[in-house]
């Protein structure tokens, strides 16, 4: 056997598998440790990435849950308020319908009671005046002043407004 020694052989395989030996249990061990470390934490960033988009998605559709109602309540408040600002402009019209209408009865009492004073204050005028038309036709002031003031009270009754 020429080319080949079998205890340079043996040797040469003793030394390989003694290196085999020393780099499975000092750096490949430690190199696949280092590479399952990673995959877990790849794995676990992946998980907390997934959680995280699940976590947005459910404040999005909180948010536009939120944005819906708030809409909502602004719209029933707008409602609200054009209503109550209907009832009040209602209510400020009533009020002033009801204050013109009571201007209205006491500008009317105010001139019944004006046209009774007119009219007492002219009836008093023409009794004076007929009564001193009366004390000069018959140059006492005193005739027939019953008579005449009997017959203004007849003329006024008759002639009212």
């Amino acid at each position: 056997m020429g080319f080949i020694d079998l205890g340079v052989f043996v040797v040469q395989l003793a030394n390989l598998l003694v290196i085999i030996w020393l780099l499975h249990t000092f750096f490949f061990r430690a190199y696949l440790q280092e590479i399952d470390r990673e995959n877990a934490d790849r794995t676990e960033l992946s998980k907390r990435l997934s959680d995280a988009e699940y976590i947005k998605n459910e404040a999005r559709t909180e948010a536009d849950a939120i944005l819906t109602e708030a809409r909502e309540h602004a719209h029933k408040i707008r409602h609200d308020a054009e209503v109550l600002a209907h009832r009040e402009s209602e209510a400020i019209l009533q009020e002033a319908k009801e204050e013109a209408e009571h201007l209205r009865e006491r500008m009317m009492l105010d001139l019944a009671n004006d046209r009774v004073r007119m009219r007492e204050e002219l009836e008093r005028e023409f009794t004076d005046l007929a009564l001193t038309v009366n004390a000069k036709l018959f140059s006492n002031p005193e005739a027939h002043t019953d008579f005449v003031r009997s017959r203004c009270r007849e003329f006024h009754v008759e002639t009212r407004w």
